[in-house]
This record gives C-alpha cells, structure tokens and sequence, in this order.
C-alpha cells in the first residue's frame, strides 16, 4: 500500500504537465502513487502522461474517451487510488520536493482526517499585488485544531476559519473515499473543488491547521483564474456553479439536515453567484454583457441574478441598461394582454395616485384583470377601486438598499406568474429601482410600460445623474406613456414605442358645478413639498394682500414631513397673514374647492399633466401660475397668466388684476372651461387599446439621425460627468456640516468648524448658489 496517492486532473495542460508531474515523481518520500485522470485532452497531454506512466510504474493513467471535467476526473482518481493518504495537484501547479515525506511525517504524529499546509503563490500574469495578496490570505490555513461540525461550519459559514480548495489539503483515504461517493457524478465545469470538500469537511471529524510549512506552489493567472477578461465558454463554467448549488442542496436532503444549514446553504449559494456576477461584471467583454446576462439565466434563478446585478451595480442604473442592450432575455416580445399589473408607491394622498385609481376602473371597464402593485397596504385614505382588483404589497422602495434587493424581486417573480400577468405598467418613472423592477418584470416574462408623470426634464432640475441614464432605461421598455407631445418628442429618440396619452379627468365633467368666480378666494391645491413651492405662493399672496386686503387664501394639500409644514406654517407667521390663510390639510374629495375658489394660485416648479389645472379648468377658475409650455393644458396658452419661474411681483400682479376685474375672470375661465371639454373628447379607451393591443406584435427600432443620436449622447455624457462629482462633494459637505452641527452640541468649536467649512466652500457657494441643495443651505443659515 503506497504512503500517499496523488491524483492529477489533466485537461489541455501539455505547456505545465511535465513541471508538474516532475514535482510529483521527485518527491523525497519513493512510496507514493500517482494517478493522472486524462480528460479526454486534445493536445500532446496524453502522449505527456503515457511517457511517465512507461518511465515509472507509481504514475497510473486513467484516460476518458470523452470531456467528463475535473469533478469526475477526481472522484475516479480517489476511488481507484490505494494509499493511506490522499491529496490533490492540479496539473497546472508543482508539490515541494519534500512534501509528502513531511506532511506524512506530520500525519502519523498527530492523526487527522485533513491536515491543511500552506501554499506559495507566484504571480504569473502581472496581477495587482493587492489581487494577489487577497489570495494569499485566503489559502491561509487556520492556525489550531478543528474537531467535529466545527469543521464543516467553520469551512462554510460566513465568517470562514479557513478556505475550501482541494490542494492544500492532505486526506485520510478512508474519508476521501467514502466522501467521493457520495459526490455524484456527471460535469460539474467550475466549483467542483468546493463541491467536494463541502461533502468532505461534513463527513470529517478531525482538522489541523499548520499555516507555516508551505508544499504547494499555486502558479496564479496560468488558468483561467486570474484573467482579465474571459471568453464567453469560459464564462459558461462560471455560470454552471449552479450546478454545485443544486448538489450540495441535494447532499443536505439526502442526510436530512437541509433545514439545519438551509442558511449556510444560502450562503454558499450566493456567494458563488457574486463570484459568477463579479466575472459578468468585471472579466466579459461589454460586448458580451448582453449574451451573457442570458447565459447566467439559464443556470442561475432570474430574480437572484438580477437582484446581484442591482447589488453590484446599484447606482449605474444606465450603465448596466446599456450593456443589456440586445439581451435575448429581456427583448420586446409578441404577447395578448389580458392581465394588466400596474404600481405605484400607493394609492392614495395624491394626483398621480388619483389618476391611478382612474386608469384602473377604465382597464377593468374594457375588460382586462387588474393588479395592483404598491409599497403599502390598503388603507381608508386609499381611492376607490373597483371590486375585482386584487392587491400586492411589495418591501418598500424607499427602503430596500443595495444588498437587499432579491425579497422584492422574488415577490414580483411570484406574482407575475401567479396572477399571469402579461403586462406591468410602470407609474414611479423616476424610481432610483426602476430599471431592477423592470428586469425583475421581463424576466418573469412580462412586457414592462414606463408612465411618465412628469415632464422629461424634472430629473435634471435636481442635478440628479439619473437624468442621463434614463434614456438608456427606458430604452429597454416595451412602450413609454408620455403625457404631452413634448415629451412623446423626446423619448422618441431613445424608444420607439412612445404614446402621448393624457390623463383622464378624475370625475364626470357634467357633474362637476363651475365656480361662480363671486368671492375673492384664491386657491391653492397639491402636496405640500419644495417642488410645488407653497412658500412662494404665501409670500405671492402676502403681496396680494397689500393691493386686497378682502382675499383669502386655501391651502389645501397634505405634507409627507412634519418639519416641512411647520415651516409653511412659521412663513404664514412671520408674514403676518395667519387671519387671511387657511391651511385645510389633507382632502380626499377636492372638487368643492374649486366651486368655492375665483383663482387658482400654482406654483409648481415642473409638472407633467397637473390634476390641479385639469380640475380647475373644469370649474371655470383662471388661473396664475409659473410658464409651463411644454404642458398638453397650456398650448392652447387660454385660460390662465403665465408668468417666469420665480417672479412674485408678477404672479402677485396676475392674481390681482383677477380679482379686480371681474370680466377678465370671466372671459379667462370660460376660456380654461372651453379648453378642458376640448381634453374631455380625447378617446382615452381608445388609446389604451393601442397600448395593450400595440405590444402583440414586434416593433422594430426606427432609425435615428446619426447626428441627432450623437448630439443627445455627447449632451447626456457631459452631464454626468459633470454631475458625478459635484453631487459627490454636496454630499461630502453635507456630511461634514450635520457632523459639525451634531458637534456643536457636545463641545466647543464646532462654529469654528463650521466656519472652515464655509470658508472652503466660499466660491463654489457664490458661484453655484443655486444648485445648492437646500438641506445645505439651511444648515448654514442655521448657525
């Protein structure tokens, strides 16, 4: 009976064989066997392995007439090996001349079942010291002994005493072998070495760790581990560590201990396919991307792909859609509609929401299933749905973060294949997870609708990088909903499929009774938030005020954040108009203000299709508010002022000049009346049907001036080069500015803190106040 038996996996390695195999054959201690698996080579391999096996009768050849991998070559390899020990070499890496006389030496002293040595790493393809470095740390052999399960965990679990490769181990025969039978068999291409000491370390009882004594010499980069980049069949092997998922899985059934390490499982699970993802990302070609995000969904389960895709690449939403492009997977498909999904972050407290709920009953009235998605349970405060429509709550977007993503991904997996949904139609436009849900959506196999509700440009007011990935997003929907033939302009040149529908009115026209425009009330009506600027129209109307003195003001709207309303209300305050405002809140029936109103005051900073316009118009109020052009409401330019961005004394002007001149009023909000019954006529059923009906047959991609596409894409890059570091240094200075607030709290010099602050900062402020966030500005006017 040989001391040790070596077994060597040879697959294509003629160029490293022989520095190999003279590793193995000159080892100081002469009882050993060697046995080389050939995995049906295709190059001088075999013929390498036959002048061995003739020049010395301890090498033993077992040849395979076709590729079986090296999972398979090793499993033969122990069975068939006959020493007392058993270790492993790959044919690409060399043993130490002295290392089975030593670790056999090491192993009769004190008897283990594993015994871990330390291996040498040599840096063949020029890889960073830092890559190399993480490789060394992590072949370290844990320094003691293990006994029992500590073994198992302690190979496995998240926070891992040591490292699961093969050849730096030293195996008792009698585990060796009754562990490879229960490995099955068949190709396991990549991860077969964690496959197999996942079964051995289960079975062991023993391990020592001597971290000091190297044997091994691991040639880092001469296979594929190491590259920079890889070619798509060796991206394969990588994608096919499914497949040892799915072993190991069934090994834990088979000794019924599946729900006792259902976490470590879990784990290993995904960290394989970080390992696989972190390839996708980082070693395939960008060219390749797309193909192989279609590859990793043939092994791996869609919503764990894309969930890791989100966790790696979550702030690149436009990088990560541009590589997909022409991805087999999440292309446009023919499909009939009968099942519609729909989500938005609720259903109720808002225009966007109202409007929801009326799409909804028109889906279900032209004879399509509805489900709703959302990010909260029903509530009272929900607008009405019809009876039918059934509801799934979704882990909020507001709270999911990078590494968290895969419950809502799950969640919309199942429910697209429970309810059989053919289609999601996709209000939260600007989502920062829109493009996570999306694919979440298409590879579940529905076709995915963005509903922009908005104009195309808000995202860019804000400095947001999102405005310039958005095209590449939205380019990989099946159809955009713009809401004015602006925006329908703009998306066009990014997605073919783009309808300009505008949103129905939330009541029956006929019902609704037009204001008498009698009482000097001015209206104002939305969500109390820095975009639709409440504080501008308090100080417009303290201005009012001063011309007459009879007007009253009604806020009506809710407001998300406390801090925010206290200070619409401090504003009320300091401007001494408390006796002439009222703020009524929150209102789920909003029509009787209009009836009661003879202006209406908005102040938006953007809008796509505003409820707030639409119901006044219906009502025959005029209306003041900030120039919004691109509005499908405002091109007929009847029925309201306009005046620039920002201007008070102007809007103040336009409400007065309202109130006192009750025959403009008149003429201007019959003229908004005329206008809305103009919108009223608009075949909303019809359109829809073009929607759903449009997406059961493919579209081809119409062409786009060359020049136009490089003018949108040279426009687009500038941006974000141009906003990534400078939202990076907001940031950074909003950071330091709360920090030296919270300071100042506990001791002194934290003004002075502040103070360097400011003093950095002098003239980028004086020069850029205005992109300024405010949260930054009123931290700095606070102290």
């Amino acid at each position: 009976m040989p001391k040790i038996s070596i077994i060597v996996p040879v697959h294509n390695t003629q160029v490293y064989l022989r520095e190999c195999l003279d590793s193995a054959v000159g080892q100081s201690l002469e009882d050993i066997e060697v046995i080389c698996v050939d995995d049906h080579s295709e190059d001088t391999s075999a013929d390498i392995l036959r002048d061995y096996a003739d020049n010395d009768p301890r090498v033993r050849v077992i040849t395979y007439s076709a590729n079986k991998s090296a999972s398979q070559a090793r499993k033969d390899g122990v069975l068939a090996a006959n020493g007392e020990y058993i270790m492993f070499l790959d044919a690409d890496d060399a043993l130490d001349p002295q290392a089975c006389e030593q670790l056999y030496t090491s192993m009769r002293s004190d008897p283990v079942d594993i015994l871990h040595f330390g291996t040498a790493i040599t840096n063949e393809t020029h890889l960073p010291d830092e890559r190399v470095a993480w490789v060394r740390r992590f072949l370290e052999p844990y320094d003691g002994s293990l006994t029992g399960r500590e073994i198992f965990e302690g190979g496995f679990s998240e926070d891992s005493l040591y490292n699961f490769t093969l050849w730096d181990k030293l195996y008792s025969a009698d585990l060796c072998k009754r562990s490879f039978l229960r490995i099955q068999d068949g190709p396991f291409p990549k991860a077969q070495d964690k496959y197999a000491y996942f079964v051995l370390s289960y079975f062991a009882r023993t391990y020592r760790g001597i971290p000091g004594e190297v044997y091994y010499t691991y040639h880092y980069g001469r296979g594929v581990t190491g590259h920079n980049l890889l070619p798509m069949s060796e991206f394969e092997r990588y994608c096919s560590m499914a497949l040892v998922t799915d072993a190991i899985r069934d090994f834990l059934a088979e000794e019924d201990v599946l729900s006792r390490y259902e976490d470590l499982y879990a784990g290993v699970r995904d960290r394989l396919l970080t390992d696989c993802l972190t390839n996708w990302n980082e070693h395939l070609a960008s060219d390749d991307r797309a193909a192989g995000f279609d590859l990793m969904l043939q092994y791996w389960e869609a919503s764990e792909v894309v969930a890791k895709i989100a966790k790696l690449n979550w702030a690149q939403q436009g990088h990560i859609a541009r590589l997909l492009k022409g991805s087999a997977s999440i292309a446009r498909k023919p499909r009939t509609v009968r099942v519609i999904g729909t989500f938005y972050y609720t259903i109720s407290n808002g225009g966007t929401q109202r409007i929801l709920s009326v799409l909804i009953k028109l889906w279900v009235s032209l004879g399509y299933k509805v489900v709703l998605f959302t990010d909260v349970p029903a509530s009272d405060d929900d607008y009405d749905l019809p009876e039918g429509v059934q509801r799934v709550v979704l882990p909020a977007s507001s709270e999911v973060k990078p590494g968290d993503y895969l419950d809502r991904a799950r969640d919309i997996e199942r429910a697209i294949r429970d309810y059989g949904i053919d289609v999601m139609v996709y209000h939260a436009w600007v989502s920062k997870i829109l493009l996570w849900d999306l694919l979440a959506c298409k590879t579940a196999g529905a076709a995915f609708v963005t509903h922009c509700h908005s104009s195309f440009s808000q995202p860019a007011r804000s400095g947001r990088t999102y405005f310039a990935d958005m095209p590449a997003v939205f380019h990989v929907s099946d159809a955009v909903i713009a809401l004015s033939e602006v925006d329908r302009a703009y998306w066009s040149t990014f997605n073919d499929v783009v309808v300009s529908v505008v949103n129905p009115l939330t009541f029956d026209l006929n019902d609704l009774e037009v204001s008498s425009l009698e009482a000097k009330n001015v209206l104002w009506l939305g969500r109390m938030s820095a975009e639709k600027r409440p504080h501008d129209a308090l100080r417009i109307f303290a201005k009012v005020l001063e011309e007459e003195p009879d007007a009253m003001l009604h806020m009506v709207g809710s407001c998300p954040k406390p801090a925010y309303m206290d200070g619409v209300r401090e504003l009320v305050s300091k401007l001494g108009i408390q006796d002439s405002v009222v703020l009524h809140g929150f209102h789920k029936h909003v029509l009787p203000f209009y009836g009661m109103a003879s202006v209406l005051l908005m102040t938006s900073e953007f809008e796509g299709f505003p409820l707030v316009l639409s119901e006044s118009q219906s009502a025959g109020v005029p209306c003041v508010m900030y120039d919004l052009p691109y509005l499908t409401l405002t091109r007929s330019r009847k029925g309201f002022i306009a005046v620039e961005l920002g201007d008070l004394n102007a809007a103040a002007d336009g409400v007065v000049a309202l109130l006192r001149d009750p025959e403009h009023r008149r003429l201007l909000g019959r003229e908004a009346r005329d206008n809305i019954e103009s919108l009223a006529k608009f075949d909303f059923a019809g359109a829809w049907s073009e929607v759903f009906n449009g997406l059961s047959h493919a579209t081809t991609q119409r062409p786009v001036d060359e020049a136009t596409r490089i003018m949108w894409d040279t426009l687009l890059d500038h941006y974000r080069l141009g906003a990534v570091p400078r939202n990076y240094e907001i940031n950074r200075l909003s950071r330091e500015i709360t920090a030296a607030r919270r300071a100042g709290k506990k001791r002194a010099g934290a003004r002075t803190e502040l103070q360097r602050i400011r003093a950095s900062w002098s003239f980028k402020i004086g020069h850029a106040i205005t992109w300024v966030p405010r949260r930054i500005r009123k931290l700095l006017v606070r102290r």
